[in-house]
């Protein structure tokens, strides 16, 4: 039996537990996590005597001043339906009525890869919730199985991304560990916030270095960072691992960086070091045809996971919010 449960009831301890043992649980998920994306979160959990066996977090905030809604949090990817135990249609259905009943708006909140299968038998069905207004929009990420060698990894680049590494392997490149994210997030701003739909906010970079700061407490974050002979910092990437995914999860490059191949030469070697291991890579979500075409010249597959849209606002405060997205909208062109 699922039940609702409030941000002050949350057991930690169980929680994390049941992320850390569930096929499907992803560092997002993880409770101290979603304490920096998402104060306050609430959760759906079932539970099995003492233990939580499946569990899905509720980031809700507020909206128009007095409404609560459900959001997908800046830097978590992949929530949803996190599972010890096998499951079925019915408790997808068990938790998006529970959601329904407390929550007029979702907008683009993210399940995960392993919550597939019961979206797209939820879509296809003709009885379920589906049809009372909770519609699926589907994602796709890029991932990468690294239990091959290097050497085998590599022949699955393309002839392009091969002629990159070879060419990077030229330009006298050192690649090492850092722990400077100021310096990751200062080449960001300078070289690529400007081609982000809607800028980047000052509270997004400090949740970046809250997430960093955690995640180096815990082992779970590695920062590359490749420079030139004369010190320079051409590239550099911040790289989350947790249980046996290794995710690319923020990056920058100077100008001269990408002249000189620096990224290409910065995953040369993480995906040398990670190689031939029960490891995935996922180079997560990106909305540019460019960029996933960048993903796909390591020989990255894509991955599908779905995001859970429900709108029954009142017609009013949809009539406000439909007139403020318009405002937004022409301020952005």
């Amino acid at each position: 039996m699922y039940k609702y449960v409030v941000h002050s009831e949350i057991d930690y301890v169980k929680w994390d537990a049941c992320i850390d043992n569930a096929n499907n649980g992803t560092i997002y998920a993880l409770s101290w996590y979603l304490n920096i994306v998402s104060p306050g979160w609430h959760a759906i959990i079932k539970h099995d005597k003492d233990q939580y066996i499946s569990v899905f977090p509720i980031t809700h905030f507020l909206k128009f001043g007095v409404m609560r809604f459900i959001q997908q949090p800046h830097f978590a990817n992949q929530l949803g339906l996190v599972h010890q135990e096998k499951i079925s249609q019915e408790d997808l259905n068990a938790v998006l009525e529970m959601i329904r009943s407390r929550f007029y708006y979702v907008i683009n909140y993210p399940l995960n890869i392993g919550n597939t299968n019961l979206v797209e038998r939820e879509v296809d069905s003709t009885d379920t919730l589906y049809h009372k207004q909770f519609s699926f929009s589907m994602n796709v990420s890029y991932q990468l199985d690294l239990s091959s060698d290097y050497k085998n990894l590599f022949t699955c680049f393309t002839k392009d991304r091969q002629n990159n590494v070879r060419k990077a392997l030229k330009n006298d490149l050192t690649v090492s560990k850092s722990d400077d994210i100021e310096a990751l997030i200062c080449m960001f701003r300078d070289n690529t916030a400007s081609r982000i739909y809607g800028g980047v906010k000052p509270y997004q970079y400090e949740l970046l270095r809250k997430l960093f700061s955690e995640t180096t407490k815990r082992g779970l974050s590695e920062i590359y960072a490749v420079k030139n002979p004369n010190n320079e910092l051409l590239s550099s990437s911040l790289f989350f691992i947790y249980k046996n995914l290794i995710i690319k999860f923020f990056n920058a490059s100077t100008t001269k960086g990408r002249d000189l191949n620096g990224d290409t030469f910065l995953m040369h070697h993480v995906l040398n070091k990670f190689s031939a291991q029960d490891k995935i890579f996922d180079f997560e979500r990106a909305s540019l045809d460019s960029i996933n075409k960048y993903k796909e010249s390591y020989g990255a597959h894509r991955t599908y996971y779905s995001c859970i849209n429900y709108n029954n606002l009142p017609r009013i405060i949809e009539m406000l919010r439909k007139i403020r997205y318009n405002a937004l909208s022409k301020g952005n062109n």
